[in-house]
């Protein structure tokens, strides 16, 4: 199994953010926020990224029940945080099905392509309340995973029901040490990804990243060190690097019109046998 934490972030637009300890309250229930009177109204969503553990890793094995038994458990961490979009990592054919039938048709679950474009890979998938955002285009990045094998991760634009806000996700999974050293591929991946978010940026649009990036100060100083992105878990924007510790290798990130805050790393996910990995959440705030 590949190896695939609570800091309160500052405002979008300041350089750096607070490393001090964030609330470990609740996140908030509303899902919309109201501006100033007189100005655009602005969404707030809880948003979150969990790597499930793929099926393949425990099916038949001790220490974890089978993937597809486990997306109970999984759908009960989105409930618990009240999220309205995730990008889940490991999510394999068996457990994207359980997630449908379970979810009884009220989100929305994208993949990406194969790599032979016949079927659709579901490991990287985007998962959203129909009732809250619908799906405005469909795109996919290659990135380069063990042993530079590519695999094709979903970049999806996504309208806010509350405000008509358009706006881009793009869920990863960058490759671990497990067969060996992926620093490269890792880097391969990372240089991808960047250059496609720069690009929407480029071109005006708010972008949040999500995923099980298998780094921690390695991937934010250079996911952020170009001032495009900053971390819902606080740290630097920009250089002198500033790396969160309480982050482990998994990320939630946005452009800097993108306000984050209540960040947590609900860890109960490992007690409860569910994935040996945290459900990671904080709310975002969009502008429209």
């Amino acid at each position: 199994m590949k190896k695939l934490a609570l800091l309160a972030a500052a405002p979008a637009l300041a350089v750096t953010v607070s490393l001090a300890p964030a609330n470990v309250s609740a996140v908030p229930l509303a899902d919309t926020d109201t501006d100033a009177a007189g100005e655009p109204r602005a969404d707030s969503f809880n948003v979150a990224t969990f790597n499930v553990v793929g099926g393949s890793h425990t099916d038949g094995r001790g220490g974890m029940r089978s993937g597809s038994s486990r997306m109970k458990g999984a759908i009960s961490y989105l409930r618990k945080h009240k999220v309205s979009l995730a990008g889940l990592q490991e999510l394999e054919p068996r457990q994207a099905s359980a997630f449908r039938n379970r979810t009884d048709g009220r989100w929305g679950l994208v993949g990406a392509p194969s790599r032979s474009g016949k079927s659709t890979d579901t490991r990287n998938s985007v998962v959203y309340k129909k009732s809250r955002f619908s799906v405005v285009k469909k795109r996919y990045v290659p990135i380069t995973y063990f042993h530079g094998k590519r695999v094709n991760i979903p970049l999806v634009a996504l309208k806010s029901r509350t405000n008509g806000k358009v706006f881009w996700i793009l869920n990863t999974h960058n490759p671990a040490d497990t067969h060996g050293s992926a620093h490269k591929w890792r880097a391969e991946s990372l240089r991808r990804e960047l250059k496609k978010i720069q690009r929407l940026r480029s071109q005006g649009h708010t972008v949040l990243f999500t995923g099980d990036m298998n780094a921690k100060q390695e991937f934010f100083c250079r996911a952020t060190g170009n001032g495009r992105l900053h971390s819902a878990s606080g740290g630097s924007v920009g250089k002198p690097c500033r790396y969160p510790r309480a982050n482990g290798i998994d990320w939630l990130l946005g452009t800097r019109d993108v306000r984050f805050r209540n960040w947590s790393s609900d860890k109960t996910t490992r007690s409860r046998g569910v994935s040996d990995h945290p459900f990671v959440v904080a709310r975002a705030t969009l502008k429209p």
